[in-house]
């Protein structure tokens, strides 16, 4: 899925930046010699890079379900792609390494997955071959799956009319209609 992301399009400086703002750590500060040192910088940088690729696998099933239900809502018609635009995938987090030599992990400027691609929304189905009157209402046409409580207008011989969907019950089960409202 994910593979680890570095810091290799960053600069030291805007590291060392990020880390300040994110983690408030300044990787400036002194760091007392220590000879294990290096060997705890080593551990700590395989363990963040691993930490890395489990979090972006996570924001990337995150982002996959969150626009899958918004597709699902858009090509059932009941939200309008242009009002409300798809989530956009989060940034990944990248392992990067600080001046003073360590390893952490922060939110990095690139997405964590190119952006899934929009769903075509079908054309309205065609108006009813009866146009009822105001108020009255008409059996939707076989095949057309729009949600109760949508609303749509139609032009018929030039006139716009306007249509709620609603789901009727009755003692042979349920049927879908077309309530004309204009």
């Amino acid at each position: 899925m994910s593979t680890v992301t570095t810091s290799a399009t960053l600069s030291q400086d805007q590291i060392d930046g990020l880390i300040r703002s994110q983690l408030g750590i300044d990787p400036a500060a002194p760091v007392a010699p220590n000879p294990l040192v290096a060997v705890a910088e080593a551990n700590s940088a395989a363990s963040v890079a691993m930490d890395v690729v489990g979090i972006n696998q996570n924001l990337q099933y995150n982002y996959t379900v969150g626009f899958n239900n918004w597709a699902a809502q858009v090509t059932a018609g009941r939200i309008d792609p242009a009002a409300v635009p798809p989530p956009a995938p989060p940034n990944a987090m990248i392992a990067a390494k600080a001046s003073d030599g360590w390893t952490y992990m922060v939110t990095g400027p690139d997405p964590v997955c190119p952006p899934l691609p929009v769903p075509a929304v079908t054309a309205a189905a065609p108006p009813p071959a009866y146009v009822p009157a105001v108020g009255q209402a008409v059996q939707a046409p076989a095949g057309v799956n729009y949600a109760a409580g949508y609303k749509f207008t139609e032009m018929v011989g030039g006139t716009a009319m306007g249509f709620v969907v609603e789901q009727d019950t009755t003692p042979w089960g349920s049927v879908v209609v077309w309530r004309r409202t204009s």
